[in-house]
């Protein structure tokens, strides 16, 4: 093995070359017609079609790769060594597949000694000739089955395989590079075994000869080469969590400015009065503690520039553009100035003129509380933040504004930007619960009402990226839950389910090339026709756990038709690890009468379907969102024989569902409007409707004072008004201590009516703070889609929702507003 050198700890690059480094485990073979192979031709052929095809398989030793780090990346090099292009065609590169497991019965699978088990002359198919090695359960056993095409059926499918197209002028040593991690990371997890790949020409036609090495050729240089990564590689630059700017008083009238800003990881920061100076280059090197997490500077006052801009670079020497930009007053008298510089880029803090008061003013103000110019999207002070309770009436205007357009909220300073929605079709965000927004911040999904299409857009320009499909053509929607990758290792990832199938996008950008099957669950629940978490729920914050229900459309006891619940599912990407749940497995539990139930049925199912499944955000835990169960048994229910169980309100589950280990834990009354938070101690926390308290509860999910019985009642109903719904959304670790809260309402003359909220987690008795960021600008007269749930980013500094613009009549856009970066601690001030 080659190994090549990578600045990046717990990472390395290893380069499988034949004869290079001593590394001697790739093996090169050529098919060609009646399946004779060759395994010294040094070059690739690529010509006819069916029985008489050439396929180039390529193999490498890989070992163990369980011993090895996550593969984060894996490519496959070809070089041009001369030949011709006569005919061209694509040339795929397609992972040798073993789909009825036959190759297990063999040490080493369908490779031996220098070719390949199948096609050697002694070992073809051809029944009368002796040995006859299948590899499909369909081959056909007769002589006859040497006219079809051998590799029918165990190569990956063309529109999941990588490919590259030669060119007749490409000189010699052009070359060829295509993606094949996922087939990698395949074998490490286990899923598939190593077979190789084979090179295939789409173009029957094709006359393409001698023009790539194989690991036969002479010249080790131009040999294939297989370069995998091992380890996750830290290509992100730092991000600012939070900035702080306070100027204070000394004994001698003189003051000082102290500057703080943290990043999201161990940094180095910098600053510099022009922002045009690379990093090395800037002249203010800040002082780095609490782990290289904060980092300070303070100058005397009248001694600053008008900005100061800010870089830092991580220990991967990832360096980030320009992080915030603190701006100062040129002319300041008296006074503490104090809180955070709000925002980043330099659209924050005021500017040159004011004088007095707690706060700079914007050109040539005087005093006052207000925010500096450009000054943060809803204000940079303490008193920018409206933490009242008087009514807030929006100002619509005379029309909404264009996509791109920004207005300001007269009453809240937040500034509202219209992204997407053509006032013909709907454009939606359906939920409050997951992030529209990707890890990188720079792309959105959008969807449409149909339930079925949905699109990513930049989120600056609104530029449609892709408008986003199955690999039939078909259009996915909400009902195929389309999810971003939110570990952050994977910006332009997507996930979504199709039936009884996983799938992901790997890049949105370039999706023809990147869809991949992630998982069929058809053969583990065979009775089932779909996944799902019902549209509602999401995956752990890694995406690497995910909840479903496994189901399949039919009648209930009472006769109606519906999905019902053949199994729970967790599913983790990373081991590959399934865990299910059935009636059955509830046998001798509190619900023992489920496993009674499907005693003898043929399709054993659950009683009851929750109103969804999901993940914790950690991945904790899966919680069933199950109804309060009370003794309907005059309306021809039966709650009563469940009242009390782990179906009576929403539980979380542990991960393998193992009961016996860890007891479902009830952290919420029923199935109403939920959310997550975090408390101040990075503790989950499960936010929720309490329809029998008329409480907005907050609830631990493990450790010291979890469960219902110890839940937190952060506001009541009362308070905020009885015609009034509530929708919750999915707050990170980043914003510990907070929830976030939209709100909607037929009645226009409550204060909290239709907007969006932030609030401590803390108990109503204490005071929490509710921050009221703005009003939604939107009708609700009771149609569902006009709720508008607003969702909120990964950051917590953007919250995206869809708005009718004041009239049912219209057709719904999708909006954003921008907070502060440090808006969780400025509020506070």
């Amino acid at each position: 093995m080659l190994f090549l050198s990578f600045n990046v700890a717990a990472v390395e690059t290893v380069t499988y070359q034949q004869g290079a480094n001593g590394f001697i485990g790739a093996t090169s073979t050529m098919f060609a017609s009646a399946r004779s192979q060759n395994t010294t031709k040094g070059v690739h052929y690529f010509r006819y079609d069916g029985a008489q095809r050439h396929y180039n398989l390529e193999h490498f030793e890989l070992g163990d790769l369980s011993q090895k780090g996550d593969v984060s990346s894996a490519k496959l090099i070809f070089t041009r060594v001369g030949g011709g292009v006569y005919v061209a065609s694509e040339i795929y590169v397609r992972q040798i597949l073993d789909p009825d497991n036959l190759g297990q019965a063999y040490a080493t699978g369908w490779k031996v000694a220098d070719g390949f088990r199948a096609g050697a002359n002694n070992e073809s198919r051809d029944d009368s000739a002796g040995s006859d090695v299948k590899w499909r359960l369909s081959d056909p056993d007769s002589p006859e089955d040497l006219n079809a095409d051998y590799f029918q059926g165990v190569l990956k499918d063309l529109s999941q395989s990588p490919y590259f197209i030669p060119q007749a002028a490409d000189a010699v040593g052009t070359r060829y590079e295509v993606d094949v991690t996922e087939d990698v990371q395949c074998m490490q997890q286990g899923t598939c075994v190593n077979q190789g790949w084979a090179l295939f020409h789409s173009n029957p036609n094709a006359n393409i000869q001698n023009i790539t090495a194989s690991s036969n050729y002479d010249d080790v240089q131009y040999r294939p080469m297989l370069v995998v990564t091992y380890g996750i590689a830290d290509l992100a630059a730092p991000r600012s969590r939070q900035a702080i700017q306070q100027t204070t008083l000394l004994d001698d009238d003189t003051s000082v400015i102290n500057l703080s800003i943290e990043t999201d990881e161990a940094a180095s920061c910098k600053a510099d009065a022009d922002n045009s100076h690379a990093f090395a280059d800037m002249t203010i090197a800040m002082q780095a503690s609490g782990g290289d997490l904060i980092h300070t500077y303070a100058m005397n006052a009248g001694e600053q520039p008008s900005q100061l801009y800010i870089k830092c670079a991580d220990m991967s020497d990832n360096v980030s553009g320009n992080l915030h930009t603190f701006i100062f007053s040129q002319v300041q008298s008296g006074g503490d100035t104090g809180g955070s510089d709000g925002g980043t880029g330099g659209d924050t803090g005021g500017s040159d003129g004011g004088t007095g008061g707690d706060t700079g003013g914007s050109d040539g103000g005087t005093g006052g509380d207000t925010g500096g110019s450009d000054g943060g999207n809803t204000g940079t002070n303490p008193s920018d933040y409206v933490l009242t309770k008087e009514v807030i009436t929006p100002d619509f205007g005379t029309e909404a504004p264009a996509i791109g357009e920004t207005i300001t909220d007269p009453t809240t300073g937040a500034k509202i930007t219209r992204l997407a929605g053509d006032g013909v079709e709907d454009a939606l965000i359906v939920y409050s619960r997951y992030s529209p927004e990707n890890s990188a911040g720079d792309s959105l999904v959008v969807f449409g009402s149909n339930s079925t299409s949905s699109k990513v857009i930049n989120r600056t320009t609104s530029e449609v990226i892709a408008n986003l499909t199955h690999q039939d053509g078909s259009t996915i929607g909400e009902n195929h839950e389309v999810r971003w990758d939110t570990s952050g290792n994977h910006p332009y990832r997507i996930y979504y389910i199709k039936g009884m199938e996983f799938w992901k996008i790997e890049d949105v950008r370039d999706m023809a090339n990147t869809r991949v099957l992630v998982k069929d669950f058809s053969d583990i629940f065979p009775n089932s026709t779909k996944i799902y978490n019902d549209v509602e729920g999401d995956s752990s914050n890694d995406s690497d756990h995910w909840a479903w229900m496994a189901v399949h459309y039919g009648q209930k006891d009472n006769g109606s038709y519906t999905y019902l619940v053949d199994a729970f599912v967790h599913y983790q990407i990373s081991t590959d690890t399934v865990h299910s749940l059935t009636p059955a497995d509830l046998a001798g539990t509190n619900l023992d009468i489920e496993a009674v139930k499907a005693a003898g049925e043929e399709m054993p199912v659950f009683t009851y379907r929750p109103n969804m499944v999901e993940m914790s955000p950690l991945g904790t835990g899966i919680v069933i969102h199950m109804g309060y169960k009370w003794d309907d048994v005059a309306y021809g229910g039966t709650g009563v024989d469940y009242i009390g169980t782990w179906f009576d309100g929403a539980h979380l589950w542990p991960v393998d569902f193992d009961y016996n280990a860890q007891a479902p834990v009830k952290i919420s009354i029923s199935e109403t409007h939920s959310g997550w938070a975090f408390d101040e101690n990075g503790r989950e926390m499960f936010v929720s409707q309490n329809n029998r308290t008329d409480r907005l509860d907050a609830i631990y999910i493990n450790g010291e004072n979890a469960g219902y019985d110890n839940r937190i009642e952060v506001g009541s109903h009362a308070d905020f008004g009885w015609n009034m719904g509530f929708h919750y959304g999915k707050m990170l670790e980043n914003r510990p201590g907070w929830l976030f809260m939209n709100t909607y309402s037929k009645d226009d003359s409550l204060w909290a009516a239709n907007q969006f909220m932030m609030i401590q987690t803390k108990p109503e008795e204490e005071n929490p703070v509710i921050w009221r960021i703005s009003p939604a600008y939107n009708a609700f007269d009771g149609e569902y889609r006009d709720e508008a749930p607003a969702a909120i980013n990964l950051e917590g500094n953007r919250i995206y929702w869809s708005s009718n613009w004041g009239s049912t009549d219209n057709k719904r856009s999708v909006y954003m507003i921008e907070l502060p970066d440090d808006w969780d601690t400025k509020v506070l001030e």
